[in-house]
């Protein structure tokens, strides 16, 4: 029986949490294949040191006493705590330093070591040295650059093999590092729980201020800079059809009330909504609702970018029709004309016109939405994913 080590920085710290959750995810989908799974990520003030979930063994270590001093995961993320607070610089080294050691611990059992993100994979590459085990990376960044990232640089030596999200994250990688060995192995979707569904009850039950006569436009994320709500918000002010379609975005992050207030000056309270985080078990309840899904991502001044954009994974295979930026990996799942629309970042006009051409042309988002769950089904499902790292696994394993 294989067993694996999983490390990772971001892990469902409870049930119907979204962040981390496409790890719990693989992490679960391997278990299924028969592989025994330990996962290790850092502990958060309040959570269980160690649980079962779904048959796969979490350990969280601490990395800072007293306990509610940890505060550098989790949250915005950790280039986002980084970015706004001195106390996570601090606590940096002690996480990295604890994960090492408890990978030391945990790892000494399995036949290898996924580290999820260069952090991670820091520690894992380090541990993978001194206990003779192979060290497979993943990443998930959608930097415009890796050259600056002295955390991948060391992992592209030392990682038996680099795993990227998309085509996109690959291609920076090599632009800037010579790795051993690299790959796309995206995440994947549990199609048999987004699938489409006409009951669009469960929504407007939680949502009772949405009217349910109107067009549904949805955008999920972090409320951050690079996923550029910003101009999709000035995109609905464009959208001049009756009625009038009514926006939905849900997440959490800093850019919250500058949102807010833009919708506010816009005059769009009556067809623009933020609402916080919705849990995972329930959302794909909203994207069932919607008619249109729109992911409209930029590059950031920072140069960041979506690496894949897995939320368009989920409203395909629930038969919702996309409208997304040109940007990072989304072209791996979006293709223009097929099952959505790509439109140039930073362009509400073309926003705008997209969401009005799929909301006035009925046949055309039946065909893309039919042809948009089919090719999640047969590119993206979570059965295929994990059957494709399994045999990753097993080769590095015989490799070794």
């Amino acid at each position: 029986i294989m067993r694996v080590c999983v490390l990772t920085t971001s892990f469902p710290l409870y049930k119907g949490i979204t962040i981390g959750a496409h790890v719990l995810q693989q992490v679960r989908r391997l278990s299924e294949l028969g592989v025994e799974v330990d996962v290790l990520a850092p502990h958060h003030p309040g959570a269980p040191r160690h649980e079962m979930v779904d048959g796969v063994s979490v350990y969280r270590f601490r990395y800072m006493w007293p306990e509610r001093r940890q505060t550098l995961c989790y949250g915005a993320g950790i280039p986002a705590n980084l970015q706004k607070s001195l106390w996570a610089k601090i606590q940096l080294p002690f996480l990295l330093l604890m994960l090492f050691f408890n990978t030391l611990i945990v790892a000494r059992r399995s036949d290898i070591i996924h580290a999820h993100w260069s952090l991670s994979g820091l520690a894992g590459t380090l541990a993978g040295k001194l206990l003779g085990k192979p060290v497979v990376v993943m990443l998930h960044h959608g930097k415009a650059s890796v050259r600056s990232d002295p955390a991948i640089k060391f992992v592209s030596k030392t990682a038996s093999c680099i795993l990227c999200n998309s085509r996109y994250t690959l291609s920076k990688l090599l632009q800037a590092e010579k790795p051993r060995s690299a790959k796309v192995i995206s995440p994947g979707v549990d199609v048999e729980r987004f699938h489409p569904q006409v009951d669009k009850a469960p929504f407007f039950s939680s949502e009772r201020d949405i009217p349910e006569n109107r067009p549904l436009v949805l955008s999920l994320g972090r409320l951050i800079e690079w996923k550029g709500f910003q101009y999709l918000i000035d995109a609905m002010g464009a959208v001049q059809i009756d009625p009038p379609p009514y926006l939905l975005i849900g997440g959490r992050g800093p850019l919250r009330k500058t949102l807010e207030r833009q919708v506010r000056l816009k005059g769009l309270e009556d067809r623009v909504r933020i609402v916080d985080h919705i849990p995972f078990e329930f959302i794909h309840h909203y994207y069932r609702a919607a008619d249109v899904f729109v992911l409209p991502s930029i590059i950031d001044n920072e140069g960041n970018t979506e690496g894949l954009g897995v939320v368009l994974l989920e409203a395909l295979a629930c038969g919702i029709p996309c409208v997304a930026s040109r940007v990072g990996g989304i072209t791996d799942i979006v293709q223009d004309g097929k099952n959505g629309f790509l439109v140039e970042p930073k362009d509400p006009g073309a926003i705008a016109d997209k969401i009005t051409r799929l909301l006035q042309d009925k046949d055309l988002q039946q065909k893309m939405s039919e042809y948009g769950r089919s090719y999640v089904v047969n590119n993206f499902s979570w059965k295929s994913k994990a059957r494709e790292l399994h045999a990753t696994y097993q080769k590095l394993i015989e490799r070794q």
